[in-house]
């Protein structure tokens, strides 16, 4: 309700910031530079930044901005920037970044939210290449492309789904592994780690089902790319 921290009676509270917490306590260290790459209304950022780092956070949203430049942690900072088009980063410096963290972004750019959108991704891993330092890490969270929106089936104790699609495009909002793999591979990117994200053990006693659910079906997942 006070817009700083992710609800935790949903699977993003559950599942996403639970793990997402815990990892970046493993990844960030004091005066690490990281770029938030569509970062809403700033909760990752801040955390990141909490954590020690000098973290930039951008987004095409002016009221996400506004609301995230309100109440920013001491070291991050925010600006509105127009992510993916052409010099919209340019003013970013090449090779500055030790770490570019991007979450539920990638989606937008394989399924389109309107019929005349053309999002070439591209432009924003060309933009991510160059900002990256040569041993700095590109970190992407985003919706599993098999579990995501799957029906929920069974008891709460034993889950199961029905998936009745996966490259076909009628219902679902994910690419498929291929595309997504195949997208950073030509942009220059090699994938370093994969990890498929799970509940925290306290999400069961706030939700039962999707606890049970997200355990053995995951949601989301992690990938930690590096420069080819």
């Amino acid at each position: 309700s006070d817009l700083k921290t992710v609800r935790l009676d949903n699977l993003y509270g559950g599942v996403q910031a639970a793990y997402l917490e815990k990892y970046f306590k493993q990844k960030i260290d004091a005066g690490m530079s990281v770029l938030d790459i569509g970062c809403g209304i700033g909760i990752y950022s801040n955390l990141m930044a909490r954590l020690g780092a000098q973290v930039l956070g951008i987004d095409p949203n002016q009221d996400y901005i506004t609301l995230a430049q309100s109440q920013s942690a001491p070291s991050s900072h925010f600006q509105l920037m127009e992510v993916g088009e052409p010099g919209a980063l340019d003013s970013i410096a090449s090779a500055s970044v030790d770490l570019i963290f991007m979450c539920d972004a990638l989606l937008f750019y394989f399924v389109p939210v309107t019929p005349t959108q053309k999002a070439d991704l591209r432009i924003l891993l060309s933009d991510i290449y160059r900002i990256l330092k040569d041993q700095g890490i590109l970190v992407s969270v985003e919706p599993h492309p098999l579990f995501y929106l799957m029906p929920w089936l069974g008891d709460s104790k034993h889950p199961f789904t029905i998936i009745s699609e996966y490259t076909s495009k009628s219902f679902r909002i994910t690419p498929t592994l291929s595309e997504v793999i195949q997208s950073f591979s030509k942009g220059g990117f090699s994938i370093h780690w994969m990890e498929e994200l799970t509940p925290s053990p306290d999400f069961e006693g706030i939700d039962p089902r999707a606890f049970s659910f997200s355990q053995e079906f995951p949601v989301w997942y992690l990938l930690e790319l590096k420069k080819a």
